[in-house]
């Protein structure tokens, strides 16, 4: 068959072929299904259709549910098989099932005796000695004891593990079970009688810096008792120099007690107060911030920068404000190193004494611009390659033996690509020095 389609002022032609395929009838239906009109058993051996023990069964197309009691008189013990089959009105017969099962017969219960009750106990360590000849255990005669509490006897028991035995005897003279249970003998030494109450602190004496023996520095007057606690008093400073000093107290109640120390500073006017101090980068500069509280003697402010943290040297000198206000103050230190900067505020009494701030430390990165030189190897013509804009200052093309074979004072902004002269070079391995307004940068190249 083909069929002719108009498209688009074209013609196309479809050509359909069938293949024919021979296909046979299906059957006819099924006829209804006949009734179920017999049923009949058989253990393990076959009698023949019709020769088994017939079931009694209601006629039906199918039969569900159905329970059969089947007498097993003469059946031995043991497995056996079970057949069953069934035949329809038209006299065919189904096949044949089967399913095995086992034959025996459960013995009646007895009924339970009367529990007697339980006359006698008995228990022993290790060694069973035989049943009635271990140590009794005094009871009361009951069906059941529980919760009973054993003191055993562990004289001349060797230290270590050991096991422990107990059983019971009934009215009827039947024993019970030997439980047993796992323990652990060992000596446990007596607790020592309570120290006698430490008796009162009656003595304590002080002294600053130099100890001059036991019961020979400065009697202190204090309450006599057994802990004291919140204790002030005054002790004589005549000729102490100014500074750092150590004070010691002990007592003295049979033994001495341990010596207690504390650092303290003596001066005669309260140090300054320092109340913060801070700084940040600002401008390519270090902006330093701080401020203090009591200044009764305070007559100046070094301010001291350091590159390791350790070594300080001292950048400016900046005079104190008003005795006994809060000030505040600022300095700017114009020129930081590359990195890191540690900064310390150094304070001046009038009378020469001094105290320090804390260590700030304050980060400078210079604003670089990351410099190539291309083409390397280079003839005669090349480029340095800035990523930006660069104050440069000149620069020197030093040969292997580092000696300077080129040079040129620049002094000028350079754009992002510039040309240095390397006309007359010789071949060879150089490297050019670029210097600019805060750092240097090196490059070395190949002359061709």
């Amino acid at each position: 068959m083909m069929k002719i389609y108009k498209r688009t002022g074209f013609v196309a032609a479809l050509f359909l072929y069938n293949i024919a395929t021979a296909q046979t009838n299906y059957p006819p239906a099924a006829p209804a299904l006949s009734n179920i009109i017999k049923a009949e058993y058989f253990i393990d051996n076959d009698p023949g259709h019709g020769n088994a023990t017939p079931v009694s069964i209601m006629n039906a197309t199918n039969i569900a549910g159905k329970t059969l009691e089947i007498p097993l008189v003469g059946v031995t013990k043991g497995v056996h098989f079970f057949f069953v089959r069934t035949q329809d009105a038209n006299g065919k017969w189904s096949h044949t099932v089967n399913r095995i099962f086992m034959n025996f017969s459960l013995p009646p219960y007895t009924t339970a005796g009367t529990i007697a009750d339980i006359v006698k106990a008995e228990y022993f360590i290790d060694v069973d000695p035989g049943h009635g000849n271990a140590i009794p255990i005094a009871i009361n005669n009951n069906k059941e004891i529980p919760s009973q509490v054993l003191s055993a006897d562990i004289q001349g028991l060797s230290q270590g593990i050991h096991v422990a035995y107990i059983r019971t005897k009934d009215a009827s003279g039947k024993w019970s079970h030997t439980a047993a249970s796992i323990f652990n003998y060992t000596n446990i030494f007596p607790y020592p009688q309570a120290p006698v109450p430490s008796a009162n602190i009656s003595t304590v004496e002080a002294f600053i810096d130099n100890d001059p023996g036991f019961g020979n520095a400065v009697k202190l007057n204090i309450t006599p008792g057994e802990n004291i606690s919140n204790f002030s008093f005054n002790l004589p400073v005549t000729g102490l120099n100014q500074g750092v000093h150590y004070l010691f107290l002990r007592s003295l109640e049979k033994p001495w007690s341990l010596t207690a120390v504390k650092e303290f500073v003596f001066a005669s006017v309260v140090p300054l107060q320092w109340l913060y101090f801070n700084g940040e980068v600002k401008n390519e500069s270090s902006l330093l911030k701080w401020g203090t509280a009591t200044e009764v003697n305070t007559a100046s402010f070094n301010v001291q920068h350091s590159t390791d943290g350790t070594h300080f040297i001292t950048v400016d000198n900046v005079e104190a404000g008003s005795a006994g206000a809060h000030n505040n103050y600022h300095y700017t230190h114009p020129t930081p190193v590359a990195g890191f900067n540690f900064y310390r505020i150094q304070q001046v009494d009038k009378d020469g004494q001094t105290s320090f701030s804390q260590v700030i430390k304050l980060l400078f990165q210079t604003k670089k611009a990351a410099v190539a030189l291309a083409p390397n190897p280079v003839n005669d013509q090349t480029y340095i390659i800035q990523n930006s804009r660069a104050f440069v200052k000149g620069y020197k093309v030093l040969n292997a033996a580092a000696q300077t074979v080129r040079s040129e004072k620049i002094n000028a902004y350079k754009e992002a690509a510039w040309q240095p002269d390397f006309k007359n070079l010789k071949t060879g391995v150089y490297t050019i020095r670029i210097d600019y307004e805060h750092y240097s940068e090196t490059i070395r190249f190949i002359k061709k």
